[in-house]
């Protein structure tokens, strides 16, 4: 959970958000959810779970099926997780940048990776302000970032601006 504010979502070296305040000065003080948990490997094994558990109380006689089907999920799951640690702790950088919305929090935090994003979840603001965006071309500057990212099928304007002005890659 966090507030929707017109700039941008962080967490930084502090390991805690920042929501940082709009062109204008003010915070909206909205409460924004982000439905996004099962981005985390181990809240989707707990989502599986609770499920399971949910069908086997709705439907008994079918209970080894769907015990034997989370089982099977699971164990992909915890592959997944041991894979993405195995990457996060080999890492040269735990700082990314997310020139777009950001509905990737739980994984990113997961993971140990602190994060500067446009917009909140997947707010539905139109298009960031040049105050947001030139704050990100200094993260990157001074983070010394490789990629900016940006979500699939998304508008990638506001990436491609960032790689423009840093010479970094948009992944």
């Amino acid at each position: 959970e966090g507030r929707q504010a017109g700039g941008i979502l962080s967490r930084g070296d502090h390991g805690h958000e920042h929501d940082h305040e709009d062109e204008h000065g003010h915070d909206h003080g909205e409460v924004e959810y982000d439905e996004h948990v099962w981005t985390s490997p181990k809240n989707a094994i707990l989502i599986c779970r609770a499920i399971t558990d949910k069908l086997c109380a709705i439907d008994p006689a079918g209970r080894g099926y769907y015990e034997a089907r989370c089982a099977d999920y699971t164990a992909k799951l915890q592959e997944l997780d041991k894979g993405f640690r195995s990457i996060a702790d080999s890492a040269s950088t735990h700082t990314l940048i997310f020139a777009d919305r950001f509905p990737v929090r739980y994984f990113v935090e997961e993971y140990g990776f602190d994060y500067y994003a446009a917009f909140l979840g997947c707010a539905d603001d139109a298009e960031p302000s040049a105050r947001t965006v030139a704050f990100l071309i200094d993260k990157v500057r001074a983070e010394h970032n490789k990629a900016v990212f940006y979500i699939e099928f998304s508008n990638e304007k506001m990436a491609d601006i960032i790689c423009e002005e840093t010479g970094c890659e948009k992944l």
